[in-house]
């Protein structure tokens, strides 16, 4: 009990001491992510944001509609590498259309469990949002926007995951990206009141197991769901129509 109660007075401790960061538009945010310490909060006001940035320990990142993140259209706008990382209301754009290279919007790094991504607008030719070796992240909310003058195979995916536990994908808007949702090697994904317009597959399983979808809309699509070389899905309430 003793232990117990020196632990929740650590965390305590450990959440007062969390600083908020203004930051200014136009500011090299960089130098700010470094130097704020694990646990804090930035803020960014509306304004224009050079990327790319790395988040390389937990950080909340709050930013107001209209703050926004350019990559200059080469290689990945966001990457974090940080458990626990939170990121809301950003929008990121421009960032490369290299697939190969896994240019994407937000690149979710090995190390990176339990990130919470909401509310994030994100529009450029390559993957939306990258994910590969973490557990149970959550993206919620986002609208990711692909290149359409692309041919569809040249797009990347919406969201986009490799040996990821336990994501939690839910109210997410994918339109003209290569497939809505990817899943390869991923295990117990929950995805739910998804909408994915103008691109190949909605959901697109591959070697995964003990997942399940409901209530998610595919429209103008090549094909709804896709599920190959899987185990245990189960799909409730989908819709697809052309």
């Amino acid at each position: 009990m003793r232990w117990a109660i020196i632990g929740w007075l650590w965390c305590c401790c450990n959440w007062c001491l969390a600083a908020n960061w203004q930051a200014q538009p136009g500011q090299a945010l960089q130098p700010l992510l470094d130097n704020a310490a694990a646990g804090d909060t930035i803020v960014l006001p509306v304004g224009r944001y050079q990327g790319p940035l790395t988040i390389s320990h937990t950080l909340i990142i709050h930013a107001a509609p209209g703050a926004t993140l350019f990559a200059d259209g080469t290689g990945s706008a966001l990457l974090i590498s940080a458990a626990d990382t939170q990121v809301s209301g950003l929008t990121i754009r421009d960032w490369g259309s290299d697939v190969f290279s896994l240019d994407a919007g937000v690149q979710l790094l090995p190390g990176a469990d339990r990130v919470r991504l909401s509310r994030l607008t994100l529009q450029g030719p390559g993957y939306g949002i990258y994910a590969e070796k973490l557990t149970a992240p959550v993206i919620e909310d986002c609208h990711i926007l692909g290149e359409h003058r692309l041919y569809v195979l040249d797009r990347g995916d919406g969201i986009a995951m490799r040996y990821v536990e336990s994501p939690q994908l839910h109210r997410n808007h994918m339109q003209d990206v290569r497939d809505g949702i990817y899943l390869e090697d991923v295990s117990h994904s929950r995805v739910s009141h998804n909408l994915f317009q103008g691109l190949q597959y909605g959901l697109h399983y591959m070697y995964t197991h003990d997942d399940l979808a409901w209530q998610n809309r595919a429209e103008a699509v090549s094909g709804g769901y896709a599920l190959m070389s899987s185990k245990a899905i189960t799909l409730k309430d989908n819709q697809v129509s052309e």
